[in-house]
C-alpha cells in the first residue's frame, strides 16, 4: 500500500503466472497445463516459461540444424562401449573391437589400453609380469563403477564373460566368465548406485545386474515347491521354492515391448532405457529402482543413436542436469529437462555437433562429451550454442483481479520486464462490476491500452536498492515499464497482453502490479465545477503529477526504512555503524554488515567478557555467522565452536581423579596416608622427611625449630638448591616460592636501607613487625609485592577481624596490611593449613588468572602461507582490541590446541583422526610429496569405501 491508500495485484513466480490462461482465441487453460508441451505450434502458441531466469517469454522453437555436404545418418553398427572416471580419463573400444584405448586426462593423448602391445627391451633385467596371450577377445561394452573399476564385457570363440580392471592399482585384469553355454550377450552398461553394474542383452532383451562384488544378482523364475529339510512335529509340513539361476530381467514383457539399444542410470536408482521403433523412431522408457513397471517418458520420430545424462546448458552461471539424445545425421543432440516428478520437458537449446563419429555420448566428470573424429576421435564436452529462436507472437489472460469496490477506478500497470529493441508487448483491460458472463468472461468490451513506457526512477517500491529495482536502461529495454489504464472502471479488471517479437529476441516479464484504486486530483483539490466537464482528460492530465508526487511522498512516508538495518541502503549502513562510533570492515559482505549494526548493542554489551571474544572473532572468520550468535550464552550448552578460548585457570595441571574431582565416577578420592606431607604431620613430619630425602637421621634443630621454606646460605654452597626443588615437587606437590622471594626482598631492603651488617640479617618476623625496627617494616611494606597482598587478603577474608588472626597463628599483628609472608613453616596446625591452602591452591590459580589461548581452526592443509599469518595477525590484532586491559593471551591454530594440562578435554578439543584427517593430508606432489604424508586421487574429504582417494 502506498501512501494514498493505493494497493496492488501481484503476478510474480510459476505459481502466479502459471494461474493465467492460454489459447484466448479459443478454449483457455492455464498455462501450467501448456507449459508440458512447450514446442505446441497452435495459432495461438502460449508463453513459455524460463525456469533459469524465472521469466516468462515467447515460446522457444528449437532450431534443426539442416544437414551439410558429406554427412549421412548415423549407423546403430557404429556404437561402442565407451567410459570415463573419476580423474577425466576416458576408454572406449576401438573400431576393430579388439583393442580397448584410453585418452589420457593429463597429456590429452591416445594411446592402447589392453591389450598392451608396448614391447619390453630384450635386455631387461626386470620386466612386470604379463599374462600369456590368449584367443582373440570381441569387447561388446564398457563401464567404470562407482569405486573405480572398469569392466569391460567380451566373448571370444570358446568363452564368453566380462574383464575387471582395477583402476586404483593398476595391473592386468582379471577375468570373470559366465557359465558355458549361459550368460548374456552385453550390448550396453551402466554402473549401479551401490557400486554394481547393469547389463543390457539387446539380443534377448533382458536387463541383468551385478552387485558391487560383480555376482549376478536378482532370482529367475519360481521353481518347484519342495518340502523343507526340517519340519515341524506338529502342524501342516513347510514347503519353499527350488532357487533358480537367474535368467534377468525380461524387457518384452513390458506393456510397451521394449527393443532397447541403450542404459543411463539416474541419481534416484532409475534407469533410463533407449528403444528403437519398428518404424525407425525413438521411445525412452523408464524403469524405476524398486523394479516397477516401466513408463514411457518420450517419443519422437528421428532415430536416436545414443543418450547421456549429464550437466549442461549453462545459464546464469549455472550447470543444470539434462539429457542428451543425439542422432539422425549426428550433427545436433537434443536436450531435455529432469523435472522432479520424473518427467522429461523439453528445451529449445541448441548443442551442435562437429563430426560425430557416433560412437557413444558419455559424461566426463559430470558434463556431457561425445567423440569428433573418425579414425582417431576426440571427446569433445557438448557446448550449447547461446542461439534461441522464438515464437513471433504469444497471447494470454490474467486472472481476474478484484478491485473490492464498485465502479473502481484502476489506475497503473507496472511491468517489471526487459522489453529489447524489435520486441513489443500490447496491453488490453476490461472492467466490470459483474464478475463473469455466461461463458466465464467478463461481460466487457477489451479497450486497448497506451503502450507501456520504461520508468528511469527503477520502480515504484520507495527505498529499495538497486539490486532489488535497478534504474531502466533504455539500451536494453531492462527496467519497470508502467502505463496508466484507460476507461478501466469497475471492481473486477482483467487484462490480456500480446508479446510480439522478431523470431530472434523475446520480451521477458518478471512481475506485473495492477494498482487501484486511482487517487483522484480531480476530486481530492479542484472545485466540483470541473468535474460537471465531460471526458477524463483533466483526470489523465493530473495523474502524472500524482504519479510523482506519490513517490516522493511514499519515500517521506517510509523513511523509517533508512533506520532499520534490515531495509537500509547499503550505502547507509557505514552512517549507521557511525552511530556507535564504528568503522565497518571493508571485507565484511553486506549480509554480515547488516547483522552487526542490527546487533550492535548486544555485540558492546559483552565487550570484554569471554562471549564478547568470540563474537568478534566470529564475525572476522566464520563464513555462516547468523543472528542467533548474538543471543545470550546458555551456561549448559556444551556444543563445540569454530572457535575456542581457553582460559587459562580452568585448565588442570593433573587429572580430576588425582585432584579428588567430586564429580568424577568414585567421588572423592582417597589419598594413602603418608602419600605427601599434610598439615596434620606438622614440622617433625616435614623435618623427618627430610632427613630421609638426603638419606640421614634428622637432627634435633631440624624437629624442633620451624622448617625454612628457602634453600638456607650454607647450604646453596653445598649445591643443594636443585635436592629442595626435587624434595618440595615430590612431598607437596608445588614449590612454596613465595615466602623465599618476599625473604630476598627483606634482606635487600635491610642491606640497602638500614645499612644492616649481612651477618646479621633479620628473617621475616613471624608473630608481629620485628621490635625496634617498626618504621622500617612499615616502609618496607609499602614496596609492592603481589603475593604479600594476595596473603594479606587471603587472612582477611578468612578471619575478618585481626584478632582472629593472632588467637589461630598466635601472633600479635595490628592489622592484616602489617602481616608478613611465612619465610618458615608457620607454628600451630591451623596457621600451617592456612599456609598449604594459599601455597597449593590460591596461588597456582591467581597466577593463571587473566590468561587465555584463542583457537582457530585450520580446515585444509592447503591454505597458502601469506593467507595463515594474516589470519594470526588479525586475530592477535582483534583480540588485542577487544580483551580486558590486564589479561595476557596467545592464539594458535588447531594443530596446536591440544597441549596438556591447557586445553579441557572435551569441551576445548577435538578428538578425531589428528593429523591423519583427509582435510589436512595434502595432495601428492612428484618430488615434493613425503610417504604417509599425502594422498593421491581426486581433491575430497575419503568417503567411506570410496577408493578413488588413497594415502600414501
Amino acid at each position: 500500500m502506498n501512501v494514498n491508500g493505493g494497493r496492488f495485484h501481484l503476478l510474480l513466480g510459476p505459481g502466479d503466472w502459471g494461474r493465467c490462461l492460454g489459447d484466448p482465441d479459443g478454449a483457455p487453460r492455464p498455462l501450467t497445463t501448456l507449459w508440458s508441451s512447450p514446442e505446441d505450434a497452435s495459432a495461438a502458441p502460449p508463453p513459455a516459461w524460463d525456469a533459469a531466469r524465472a521469466e516468462l517469454t515467447l515460446p522457444p522453437r528449437l532450431e534443426i540444424l539442416p544437414a551439410t555436404e558429406g554427412e549421412a545418418p548415423l549407423d546403430l553398427a557404429a556404437r561402442r562401449g565407451a567410459a570415463a572416471d573419476a580423474h577425466g580419463n576416458v576408454y572406449w573400444i576401438a573400431d576393430s573391437r579388439a583393442q580397448l584405448l584410453v585418452r589420457s586426462a593429463g597429456s590429452g593423448e591416445t594411446s592402447a589400453f589392453w591389450p598392451d602391445t608396448h614391447a619390453e627391451a630384450e635386455d631387461a633385467l626386470f620386466a612386470p609380469h604379463r599374462p600369456a596371450p590368449t584367443t582373440a577377445q570381441t569387447f561388446m561394452g564398457m563401464v567404470v563403477t562407482r569405486d573405480a573399476w572398469l569392466i569391460v564385457a567380451f566373448e571370444a570363440a570358446d568363452r564368453r564373460g566380462f574383464l575387471v580392471f582395477d583402476l586404483v592399482s593398476g595391473g592386468p585384469p582379471t577375468e570373470r566368465l559366465w557359465t558355458a553355454g549361459s550368460g548374456p550377450a552385453v550390448h550396453d552398461m551402466a554402473p549401479r548406485p551401490d557400486g554394481g553394474v547393469w547389463l543390457l542383452d539387446r539380443t534377448d532383451r533382458r536387463l541383468w545386474a551385478l552387485d558391487r562384488g560383480f555376482s549376478v544378482t536378482g532370482i529367475g523364475a519360481d521353481g518347484p515347491e519342495e518340502p523343507e529339510l526340517f519340519q515341524p512335529l506338529e502342524g501342516a509340513p513347510r514347503t519353499l521354492r527350488a532357487a533358480t539361476r537367474p535368467t534377468g530381467r525380461d524387457l518384452t514383457l513390458a506393456a510397451a515391448d521394449i527393443d532397447p539399444i541403450a542404459l543411463e542410470p539416474l541419481d534416484d536408482g532409475g534407469l533410463l532405457v533407449l528403444d528403437r521403433t519398428a518404424t525407425g523412431g525413438t521411445r525412452i522408457f523408464r524403469l524405476p529402482a524398486d523394479g516397477g513397471d516401466a513408463t514411457a517418458l518420450l517419443e519422437l520420430d528421428d532415430p536416436t543413436q545414443d543418450l547421456v545424462v549429464a550437466k549442461g546448458a549453462v545459464r546464469g552461471g549455472e550447470r543444470e542436469t539434462r539429457l542428451f539424445l543425439a542422432g539422425g545425421v549426428g550433427n545436433q543432440a537434443r536436450a531435455w529437462r529432469l523435472a522432479e516428478d520424473g518427467t522429461l520437458i523439453g528445451t529449445a537449446e541448441l548443442f551442435p555437433l562437429r563430426r560425430f563419429g557416433g560412437r557413444a555420448l558419455i559424461a566426463v566428470q559430470g558434463a556431457a562429451h561425445y567423440d569428433s573424429g573418425l579414425s582417431s576421435p576426440r571427446w569433445t564436452p557438448l557446448v550449447e550454442k547461446p542461439r534461441v529462436r522464438y515464437a513471433e507472437t504469444a497471447e494470454f489472460l490474467t486472472p481476474v483481479m478484484d478491485g473490492e469496490t464498485p465502479q473502481c477506478v484502476w489506475d497503473r500497470l507496472r511491468l517489471d520486464a526487459v522489453i529489447p529493441s524489435g520486441t513489443l508487448v500490447e496491453v488490453w483491460a476490461r472492467a466490470s462490476d459483474n464478475p463473469a458472463d455466461a461463458d466465464g468472461l467478463l461481460g466487457a468490451p477489451w479497450v486497448a491500452q497506451p503502450r507501456p513506457c520504461l520508468a528511469c526512477d527503477g520502480g515504484d517500491l520507495p527505498w529499495r536498492g538497486p539490486l532489488a529495482l535497478p534504474p531502466g536502461d533504455p539500451k536494453t529495454g531492462a527496467g519497470t515499464w508502467h502505463l496508466l489504464f484507460q476507461e478501466a472502471r469497475g471492481r473486477y479488471l482483467q487484462l490480456r497482453l500480446k508479446l510480439s517479437g522478431d523470431g530472434a529476441a523475446s520480451p521477458r516479464l518478471r512481475a506485473l502490479r495492477a494498482w487501484y484504486p486511482r487517487f483522484s486530483y480531480v476530486e481530492r483539490f479542484l472545485p466540483a465545477v470541473y468535474r460537471e466537464e465531460p471526458g477524463d482528460f483533466l483526470e489523465r492530465f493530473l495523474a502524472n503529477m500524482e504519479g510523482v508526487n506519490t513517490a516522493i511522498e511514499d519515500r517521506i512516508a517510509k523513511a523509517q526504512a533508512l533506520f532499520d538495518p534490515r531495509t537500509a541502503p547499503t550505502e547507509a549502513l557505514a552512517w549507521m555503524a557511525d552511530w556507535f562510533d564504528v568503522a565497518l570492515d571493508p571485507a565484511w559482505d553486506e549480509r554480515r554488515r547488516r547483522l552487526f549494526v542490527a546487533r550492535a548493542v548486544d555485540f558492546f554489551r559483552w565487550r570484554g567478557t569471554r562471549h564478547g571474544l568470540e563474537l568478534a572473532l566470529a564475525l572476522a572468520f566464520e563464513p555462516c555467522i547468523d543472528e542467533h550468535r548474538f543471543d545470550d550464552p546458555d551456561p549448559d550448552c556444551v556444543c563445540p565452536r569454530p572457535i575456542r578460548i581457553v582460559e587459562r585457570y580452568l585448565s588442570r595441571r593433573i587429572g580430576a581423579l588425582a585432584a579428588g574431582d567430586p564429580g568424577s565416577a568414585e567421588g572423592l578420592k582417597r589419598v594413602a596416608p603418608g602419600a605427601r606431607w599434610t598439615p596434620a604431620e606438622g614440622n617433625v613430619g616435614l623435618a623427618e622427611r627430610w632427613a630421609r630425602w638426603l638419606d640421614r637421621e634428622p637432627t634435633a634443630d631440624e624437629l624442633y625449630q620451624a622448617f625454612p621454606l628457602f634453600t638456607p646460605d650454607a647450604a646453596l654452597h653445598d649445591g643443594e638448591s636443585a635436592d629442595r626443588d626435587g624434595f618440595w615437587l615430590a612431598e607437596l606437590g608445588f614449590l612454596p616460592r613465595s615466602g623465599a622471594e618476599e625473604r630476598t626482598r627483606w634482606r635487600c631492603f635491610q642491606t640497602t636501607r638500614l645499612l644492616t651488617d649481612p651477618d646479621a640479617l633479620l628473617d621475616l618476623p613471624r608473630g608481629g613487625p620485628p621490635a625496634g625496627l617498626e618504621a622500617a617494616w612499615s616502609e618496607f611494606l609499602a614496596l609492592a609485592s603481589l603475593d604479600r597482598r594476595r596473603w594479606q587478603d587471603f587472612l582477611a577474608g578468612r578471619y575478618r577481624r585481626i584478632g582472629r588472626l593472632n588467637a589461630a597463628h598466635g601472633g600479635d599483628w595490628t592489622d592484616f596490611d602489617q602481616v608478613s609472608l611465612p619465610d618458615h613453616l608457620p607454628q600451630g596446625e591451623t596457621a600451617m593449613i592456612d599456609w598449604f591452602q594459599f601455597e597449593s591452591r590460591l596461588l597456582p590459580i591467581a597466577r593463571s588468572a587473566h590468561r587465555f589461548s584463542v583457537l582457530l581452526p585450520m580446515t585444509t592443509s592447503g591454505e597458502a602461507a601469506f593467507d595463515t599469518e594474516r589470519r594470526l595477525v588479525l586475530a592477535r590484532r582483534i583480540v588485542a582490541l577487544e580483551k580486558p586491559a590486564h589479561t595476557v593471551f596467545d592464539v594458535r591454530f588447531y594443530w596446536a590446541m591440544n597441549r596438556l594440562g591447557e586445553a579441557r578435554l572435551g569441551l576445548d578439543t577435538q578428538i578425531g583422526q589428528g593429523s591423519r584427517a583427509p582435510e589436512l593430508i595434502p595432495p601428492a606432489v612428484l618430488g615434493a610429496a613425503y610417504l604417509g604424508a599425502s594422498f593421491i586421487g581426486a581433491d575430497g574429504p575419503t568417503v567411506g569405501g570410496d577408493r578413488r582417494r588413497l594415502a600414501c
